[in-house]
C-alpha cells in the first residue's frame, strides 16, 4: 500500500542518515547490518506483521550469530516467503516465520510467540519454523508460549543441528504440513524436554509427529 512505501521510504531514509546501508525488500520490509555483537534482549513490547521475502528470511527478526534473550513482550504475525513458497510449501525455502537464527543462542524466559494483543492466535507462516527456525545453535525454552504457528516442517520450530532443550513454558498448536507439528528436530546433537508443555500439534503427512518428530 501507499502508507507500506512512506514507512519504507522512511526508515531507509532514517538509516541511511545514520551512516547504514539498508536493503528495501518487495514487500515493503527492511534489512540492515546495525553491526554490533549481534546480542538482543527482548524485554516487553510488541513486535509483528513483518515479511521477509526474496532470499531471505525471519519474518520479524533475523540474526546471524549471537544471542537473543527473550523474557517478555509479545511476537506474532511474522511470514517468510521464499519465491512465493511459504507455509505447506514443499518445495519452499522460507525460514523463520517469527524468527530466524543461524548459529547463536535463543534463550527464552518469558513472553510469547504467535499470539496477539487480543489473546487470539496469530502464530507465524513459513516452510521451515513457522514460529522459529534455528540453524545450529542452542535453543533454550524455560518459560514464555511459543503458539499457533504453520510450517511445512516444524509448526512452531524447526531445529537443524545444534543443542535443544525444553524445561518450561508452553509451545502448543502447531500446524506442520509434513512433520512435527510443534517441534521438527534434525541432526541435533541433544535434545532434552524436562518440563515444558506440548501439546495440540498437528501433521498432515502420515500424521508424522503431530508433536515432536
Amino acid at each position: 500500500t501507499g502508507y507500506t512505501k512512506e514507512v519504507q521510504k522512511y526508515l531507509v531514509d532514517e538509516l541511511t542518515s545514520m551512516g547504514y546501508a539498508p536493503t528495501p525488500l518487495h514487500k515493503g520490509g527492511v534489512v540492515c547490518d546495525i553491526g554490533g555483537e549481534g546480542n538482543v534482549t527482548i524485554e516487553g513490547g510488541r513486535i509483528y506483521g513483518g515479511g521477509a521475502y526474496d532470499n531471505t528470511a525471519g519474518g520479524n527478526i533475523r540474526l546471524n550469530a549471537g544471542s537473543l534473550t527473550i523474557s517478555g513482550g509479545k511476537i506474532w504475525g511474522g511470514i517468510s516467503d521464499y519465491d512465493g513458497y511459504t507455509a505447506g510449501s514443499q518445495n519452499g525455502n522460507s525460514r523463520g516465520g517469527c524468527i530466524q537464527m543461524t548459529t547463536g543462542t535463543f534463550l527464552m524466559t518469558g513472553g510469547s510467540i504467535g499470539i496477539d494483543d487480543s489473546g487470539k492466535a496469530a502464530g507465524g507462516q513459513a516452510a521451515y519454523g513457522g514460529n522459529l527456525n534455528v540453524q545450529g545453535g542452542t535453543v533454550t525454552i524455560s518459560g514464555g508460549t511459543i503458539a499457533n504457528g504453520t510450517a511445512t516442517r516444524g509448526g512452531n520450530i524447526n531445529m537443524q543441528g545444534g543443542t535443544i532443550t525444553l524445561s518450561g513454558g508452553d509451545v502448543y498448536g502447531g500446524l506442520s504440513k509434513a512433520n512435527g507439528g510443534n517441534l521438527f528436530v534434525e541432526g541435533a546433537e541433544q535434545v532434552t524436554v524436562s518440563g515444558a508443555d506440548i501439546y495440540n500439534g498437528s501433521a498432515y503427512y502420515n500424521e508424522a509427529g503431530a508433536n515432536i518428530y
